[in-house]
This record gives C-alpha cells, sequence and structure tokens, in this order.
C-alpha cells in the first residue's frame, strides 16, 4: 500500500494528461455503448459517489457516526451497481475503476479541481460544459487567486453556497495551507443545486482529504433536495 501511494506522490503526469486519459475512457464506453459522453459521465459520477459513500457510512459505523449518513451500506452498494449495469453487456465494468483510479491520482498529485480539466477537454466542450444551464466552472488559477485575494484568516468555517464542482473551497484548502495544520482548523460546507454537480463536489473533497459538508440544495431559498453528506474526515470532528 505505501509503495502504491509513492508512486502516485512521484507520478509527473500534467493535470491535462490524466484529464485526456479519462476522456479518452468516456469515448471508449460512448463508442461501444452508443450512450452520448453526458450520459457515460453521468453513469460514473453515479457509480463512484455511491461507492464512496458506501465506505463513508462503514467508517461512520465504525466511529459512532451512523446518524450522520443517512443511508446503508447495501443501500449505496445497490445504486451504485444500478448506475453501472449499462456496461454489463459489453464487458466495460472495469473501465469504470480505472476512470476512478485516474480521478484520485489527479487530485493526490495536483492542488487543483479535477473535474473543471475534464469538462474543458476540447472534444467535450460543450458536451459536459453546463454554460447552457447557467452553470460556468471557474478556472482553478482564478480561483487561486481569488482565495488568496479574499482570504479567509483564520476562520474556522468556509462556506460556498454555489460551489459547483468545489473549487474555490479546494483552492482554499492549499492556499491557506489547511491541508497542513490540524484536522479540524478549518471545515468546508459547500451547497450546490445541480445533484450531478454536488456529488462531483464531494468526490473531490473527498480525494483532497477535506473535513466538510456537501448539500444539495437551493441555497437561496435554503431548500434541500438531499441530505447533506459529510466526507468521512468530517465524521472525524
Amino acid at each position: 500500500m505505501c509503495e502504491l501511494t509513492m508512486s502516485i506522490l512521484t507520478n509527473e503526469k500534467t493535470i491535462e494528461q490524466y484529464a485526456s486519459d479519462f476522456v479518452a475512457k468516456i469515448r471508449r464506453i460512448a463508442v461501444r455503448t452508443g450512450y452520448n459522453h453526458q450520459e457515460v459521465f453521468s453513469r460514473w459520477v453515479d457509480w463512484s459517489f455511491w461507492l464512496t459513500m458506501a465506505q463513508t457510512r462503514q467508517i461512520a459505523e465504525e466511529v459512532g457516526q451512523s446518524k450522520h449518513v443517512p443511508y446503508t451500506i447495501e443501500e449505496c452498494m445497490n445504486k451504485a451497481f444500478s448506475a453501472r449495469d449499462f456496461l454489463l453487456d459489453d464487458g466495460l465494468g472495469p473501465v469504470f475503476g480505472e476512470m476512478q483510479t485516474i480521478w484520485i491520482e489527479a487530485s493526490l498529485t495536483h492542488e487543483e479541481e479535477f473535474g473543471v480539466h475534464v469538462v474543458a477537454n476540447n472534444e467535450l466542450r460543450g458536451v459536459l460544459d453546463k454554460k447552457g444551464k447557467g452553470q460556468v466552472f471557474t478556472p482553478n488559477g482564478l480561483a487561486r487567486m481569488m482565495s488568496a485575494m479574499v482570504g479567509t484568516g483564520e476562520g474556522k468555517t468556509m462556506m460556498d453556497g454555489c460551489a459547483g464542482y468545489g473549487g474555490l473551497l479546494i483552492a482554499d484548502f492549499y492556499t491557506s495551507e489547511q491541508n497542513k495544520k490540524p484536522l479540524g482548523t478549518r471545515i468546508y460546507h459547500a451547497g450546490e443545486l445541480n445533484t450531478t454537480t454536488a456529488k462531483v463536489c464531494y468526490l473531490n473533497m473527498v480525494c483532497h482529504m477535506m473535513p466538510g459538508v456537501v448539500t444539495n440544495q437551493n441555497t437561496l431559498m435554503m431548500e434541500k433536495i438531499h441530505p447533506s453528506w459529510i466526507t468521512p474526515l468530517g465524521l472525524m470532528l
């Protein structure tokens, strides 16, 4: 396990290369199954989210915090397998696992929001890009600059009510060096209206090992669409 972690952390692949690899997997599935890129990406998000939530529930049970994860492990696994069902006839199930590995490695080796690089890929521009739906994903460089300019001092809580994939929160996590401070120094709260986007935000926060909460909600109306999702490190606080 230690050798695997070291091999990931010493990988010199650029985040753009990781994004190209990820998109190549989406293309492969789309060609074989007939699903479009958006459908493949959304199914992968559901699969990866529910697997991650199953692991989170297991951790919650171990630390006595089950009430904070409103799904059983069985429910999570059933939802995960349901999202993957369309791959089975073509024998493409393992490709989802390869995509998850790429996402995790990219997050471990780069202090950025990987999802932005995926949707900005030229091949998928206009397919996964949400501009037509009123969603504009903030470029990572701009997110880092905004975080540095605004600053959050020693505040214990950082919140973004329209978080998208979590770019501003991830930027703060690194620009304020929260990744080097004791657990609980700052807790991150993300609100996001689009359910798929909220799930990606959760995956990003988990991959970057951030203590926090993601809520799929209409932030302006303060109306929850789903119960809040606490990250594994958030359960430890």
